[in-house]
């Protein structure tokens, strides 16, 4: 069996650059006939945006109309960067800052690989948060989910579906719409409200946690042993 990972193949629909200082910082896209948005797709290397114009430019775009994510590298081409989910975690953490909604989330999708039944390793396709246009809340998973229609993203046939990873429990009609965009595995860290716990809602959720497809992420710290102790062991 070969271990050759296949790369991301990211097509930008009628694509512009978004130029800031010289470098190329992002894409607008759009693909009218599967959504009337455009979308701002914009880096997370820090060495090119850095967080505070990241923001910036995110809330800028949120007024225009523009729904906005976020991706690890424009290269159209690339190989999965695998991460663990604490890895992860500090990124969403990250992303979550640019919401303007009262609830800051984000949310990831891409591929996973299993390390052992508590720990995971994601490599995102592309990350967002909940963002308000106009006055109409967009939450982070419906609109990476919109994104990926827009870009025609989809894994080879040989591939399992998308892992999905995000800070907060979604609700139902979220939750529909990572099913929609054939999910392999939904994992999320913090439970959401009571309130959102509708018999629809709580329907669906058994039925995927029964297909074991829908989990509580759970972080799993790296535990560093001190060197006199490896020492006293080994002797």
């Amino acid at each position: 069996m070969s271990n050759y990972i296949k790369p991301y193949i990211l097509l930008w629909p009628d694509a512009d650059q978004y130029i800031y200082e010289g470098k190329v910082i992002g894409m607008i896209v759009s693909k009218p006939e599967v959504s009337p948005f455009d979308f701002l797709a914009l880096t997370i290397n820090r060495e090119d945006l850095s967080l505070r114009d990241s923001i910036r430019f995110a809330k800028y775009a949120n007024s225009l109309g523009t729904k906005v994510v976020f991706v690890p590298t424009l290269d159209s081409r690339r190989e999965p960067w695998f991460l663990t989910s604490v890895q992860q975690h500090e990124i969403l953490v990250e992303i979550a800052q640019h919401s303007q909604d009262d609830i800051q989330t984000a949310v990831l999708a891409g591929r996973g690989e299993i390390k052992s039944l508590v720990d995971y390793n994601y490599a995102a396709v592309a990350y967002s948060y909940n963002q308000i246009l106009g006055s109409t809340v967009h939450h982070a998973e419906a609109v990476l989910a919109e994104f990926l229609k827009v870009i025609s993203f989809k894994e080879p046939k040989d591939e399992p579906g998308l892992w999905w990873l995000m800070l907060l429990e979604p609700c139902e009609h979220c939750l529909r719409n990572m099913v929609d965009a054939k999910a392999s595995l939904i994992t999320y860290y913090n439970d959401h409200k009571a309130k959102w716990n509708t018999p629809e809602y709580l329907a669906l959720k058994n039925e995927l946690v029964c297909k074991r497809t829908y989990t509580k992420e759970i972080i799993v710290e790296e535990v560093l042993v001190p060197e006199a102790l490896i020492e006293e062991v080994v002797e």
